[in-house]
């Protein structure tokens, strides 16, 4: 057997002396008379590491923790029924998990020479780079900068493949913890800062246009529908027991922009859960209150796959994080309206495109909306790319506004059907069945409320026709924040609604749409976790984003809070 080959990939070292040293053609010679100890196949798989032999420094890597050969074994073995970059991926991973960095970045740098267009190969290199650098900091292992711009760059590589990959968001956003990058944090919420790329690929370029400039290129035309609302201002939500709001339900005036639709012939759409990105047919990524999410690395990827090609003319429903039921309901659906008021009519377009349709919500909604399936496109996961001949594309919903709750009211509630199993005026909606955010001893609440005459319900088990009609008949609803809220906007005008919330989270939207609703909205903020007196028992109920986390109320405090509205 003659000596193992280099790989031809560009070498990096990380700086350690070990990986530098010569090391005798004896002990890197593959052994077949006599094994070595696992400290001589540690500095030889560290100085193959050094030297960018991938490939053999995995051997001698698995040759170290296992003399005797089962595991190269088993390696091999593995590699013959799945993809080699596969393997060495799952390898590494392993590596990583046993806190070998180095070993995995051999992996990863393997994987990657293998199949570089799979992300996942990507984000294992920036896994391990970032794992190395915490082991390594504060040491003389390699230089700091050195090794940020290898964690952020190999990401950035799995981003411009994949740009709705979250375990390569949730990197950067680790590492941007790590080194207090407040534009890294960002990506925790799947948003790809511009200064991300700016720093770390230099070489990335993008072009855009705001949307007025393109009417006026003449690559876009628009029709004017609604006025800016400057002056908009909601009144506060309301305390039950008749506190000051606490300071997200606060009084506040809110900008409404301007509605419009405009049509873009020879246009690229990029369409997935966190970014939505349109370009003109100059290829200009259009700025205005279409673009949303991380749309810079849309533009200057140079490794998106190839767009798919519709023909005739195609209304853009879908928008970034509408695949969810709240978004879809609420700023998905209603920018059909928009497009009414525009003239476009359902019959006169080719093709709608929305962000789903295999959802039972998403399937009934469009369903009752009047669309036909055979002009239904959706875009996320599988059309995400699409070069649009003609692009019909209304102004995005982000501020509510009452014609949206007449819109759904007014398409709705005719398609209501009466549920036999829920008879009472007064529900609770639990969020039991989610994977998060549930509310903490939920069952002792729900006893409480049940004397009171309420029926809880969750909601996302029942048909959406029957979700319908249990709001449009409901009197008091009580309920944790979640997506069940949405359904305010079938509620009866006058209906009373009390939300609980967490502390560290407690967002506006339900209110707002309560008071375009006309729906009396009250609040009530629970207690934070760390006061719990059983700290394992809401454990389960800690998440890393504290939109996710548990919700902890006093049972008694929520029955306080009905005594003080009358509701006995």
């Amino acid at each position: 057997m003659g000596a193992p080959q280099a790989d031809p990939i560009g070498v990096v070292s990380v700086g350690a002396d070990a990986m530098r040293s010569p090391i005798p053609e004896s002990l890197w010679r593959p052994v077949c008379d006599r094994p070595l100890d696992r400290e001589v196949y540690g500095h030889l798989g560290d100085w193959l590491f050094g030297q960018g032999r991938w490939a053999a420094a995995i051997v001698a890597y698995l040759r170290r923790f296992d003399p005797g050969g089962k595991s190269l074994m088993a390696y091999r073995r593995f590699s013959q029924t799945v993809p080699q970059d596969e393997a060495d991926r799952e390898l590494g991973i392993d590596f990583l998990r046993a806190g070998e960095a180095v070993t995995a970045i051999a992996c990863g740098r393997r994987a990657v020479m293998l199949q570089p267009n799979q992300p996942k190969n990507w984000v294992l290199l920036g896994d391990a780079w970032r794992i190395l650098g915490d082991e390594c900091e504060g040491s003389e292992l390699g230089d700091l900068a050195e090794r940020d711009r290898q964690v952020v760059t190999a990401y950035l590589e799995a981003l411009y493949r994949d740009p709705s990959l979250r375990e390569a968001y949730m990197g950067l956003s680790f590492w941007g913890r790590k080194r207090d990058r407040e534009d890294a944090l960002q990506c925790g919420r799947k948003w790809l800062s511009p200064s991300l790329l700016r720093e770390f690929a230099p070489e990335a370029t993008w072009q855009e246009r705001p949307i007025a400039a393109a009417i006026a290129a003449g690559t876009v035309t628009m029709k004017p529908l609604r006025p800016a609302d400057p002056t908009y201002e909601l009144a506060a939500s309301r305390s039950p027991f008749g506190d000051a709001p606490y300071h997200t339900f606060e009084t506040t005036p809110w900008p409404r922009p301007s509605e419009q639709a405009i049509a873009v012939p020879d246009a690229r759409l990029w369409c997935d859960h966190y970014t939505h990105a349109l370009f003109d047919r100059d290829g200009y990524l259009l700025r205005g209150d279409l673009d949303l999410g991380g749309t810079e690395l849309i533009a200057a990827s140079p490794h998106l796959p190839p767009a798919d090609r519709l023909p005739g003319r195609s209304a853009v429903l879908a928008m970034a994080g509408c695949s969810m039921y709240c978004h879809w309901i609420l700023n998905m659906l209603p920018r059909l309206g928009l497009l009414e008021q525009a003239g476009e009519s359902i019959e006169n377009l080719d093709w709608i495109l929305v962000n789903g349709d295999e959802l039972s919500f998403q399937h009934h909604s469009l369903e009752m909306l009047g669309i036909p399936k055979s002009k239904i496109v959706p875009v996320n996961p599988h059309w995400r790319h699409l070069r649009l001949e003609t692009a019909i594309v209304p102004s995005r919903i982000e501020r509510l506004r009452p014609w949206v709750v007449d819109f759904l009211r007014d398409r709705f509630w005719p398609h209501a059907q009466p549920c036999a199993e829920v008879r009472s005026k007064r529900l609770y909606i639990s969020r039991r069945q989610a994977d998060y955010r549930r509310l903490i001893d939920e069952d002792d609440l729900i006893v409480k409320l049940y004397q009171r005459g309420f029926q809880g319900v969750c909601l996302e088990t029942f048909p959406l026709t029957q979700q319908i009609a249990m709001m449009a008949q409901a009197e008091v609803i009580v309920a944790p924040h979640g997506a069940g809220l949405t359904n305010i906007a079938f509620c009866r005008p006058g209906t009373i609604v009390l939300e609980i919330c967490s502390p560290v989270y407690a967002p506006h939207y339900f209110w707002e749409l309560a008071a375009c609703a006309q729906v009396r909205h009250y609040h009530l903020i629970g207690r934070d976790l760390d006061e719990h007196p059983d700290p394992e028992a809401v454990k389960k109920e800690r998440y890393v984003d504290p939109a996710a986390e548990g919700i902890w109320i006093d049972p008694d405090r929520v029955v306080a809070a009905l005594d003080a509205l009358g509701i006995t």
